[in-house]
């Protein structure tokens, strides 16, 4: 056998206890460094269990909102006003997921073949129309129209035309909506395509424009579209700028104290928007 070490006995002790030493340092170091990458944020999220201590975008007054604080208590939640504002975010690498509903997260993955969204739900919600509290007036209105929408078999034919829809050239009927009289202030937050966008034209459309304009039709009312941000519709209810909210809002029981809800019309799900494994940040 050849000696490790050559020389006096006294040094080689020195040198191999170095040796040893510096083996065992570089041995904790690289635990240290593999410890430190679990528990730090998923390079990709595959299932819910790797969002536990994501970067999760959320938007302000939303009931994904509310979602994401009760199913990752831990991540760490970054509010966002628009959900464009909040996918920019994850393309760059900002964050590492979107709370949003499956239409949005859908329409998105259309367009950027770089993401995609959980096959788990996180949870299914109702959409209705909201109407300023005590109005019963136009409450009654509203659920009037969606029973007979459901039972002629139009509120099929438009989630066919807008959320079945494909290719993107979407189909909106017309309407012959009284030019006086007083409007019915529709308010929406039209960043939501295909419920409620604004088209190339500069008109608010989508399956929730449609049937707000269904809705003016039906009080022979004119209407106007008064676009702001999701988190200021039930504040601009309640102040009266605005009659009903009709963009995707879901009822839930703190919305209820404050404006109330038409019958649903549609109910859709929340998913958790990512990017796909391997894909770079831009």
């Amino acid at each position: 056998m050849i000696p490790l070490f050559h020389g006096k006995p006294e040094l080689n002790k020195k040198l191999m206890t170095s040796t040893i030493a510096r083996f065992m340092l570089l041995t904790i170091l690289s635990l240290l460094i593999m410890v430190s990458g679990c528990g730090g944020r998923p390079h990709a999220i595959e299932k819910m269990d790797d969002a536990r201590y994501a970067k999760i975008g959320i938007m302000t007054g939303t009931t994904g909102e509310i979602i994401a604080k009760n199913r990752f208590p831990q991540a760490e939640l970054k509010h966002f006003d628009d959900v464009m504002d909040a996918f920019m975010a994850l393309k760059s690498g900002k964050i590492d997921g979107i709370v949003t509903t499956y239409l949005t997260a859908n329409q998105l993955c259309k367009k950027n073949p770089d993401v995609h969204f959980l096959s788990e739900d996180l949870i299914k919600e109702s959409v209705s129309v909201a109407v300023r509290k005590g109005n019963t007036e136009l409450l009654h209105a509203a659920d009037t129209l969606i029973g007979e929408l459901e039972a002629d078999g139009t509120i099929a034919d438009m989630r066919k035309r807008w959320y079945d829809n494909t290719t993107g050239d979407y189909r909106e009927p017309q309407y012959a909506l009284p030019e006086s009289g007083e409007p019915l202030r529709i308010g929406v937050s039209a960043t939501r395509e295909p419920m409620s966008f604004v088209d190339k034209n500069g008109r608010v459309t989508g399956f929730d424009g449609e049937l707000a304009r269904r809705f003016a039709a039906k009080l022979k009312r004119p209407v106007t579209f008064h676009d702001m941000k999701f988190m200021a519709l039930i504040p601009a209810l309640e102040s009266g700028k605005i009659d009903a909210v009709i963009t995707g809002i879901s009822e839930t029981e703190e919305r209820k104290k404050r404006v109330d809800f038409s019958r649903p019309y549609f109910y859709m799900a929340q998913v958790l928007l990512v990017k796909r494994a391997g894909s770079s940040s831009k």
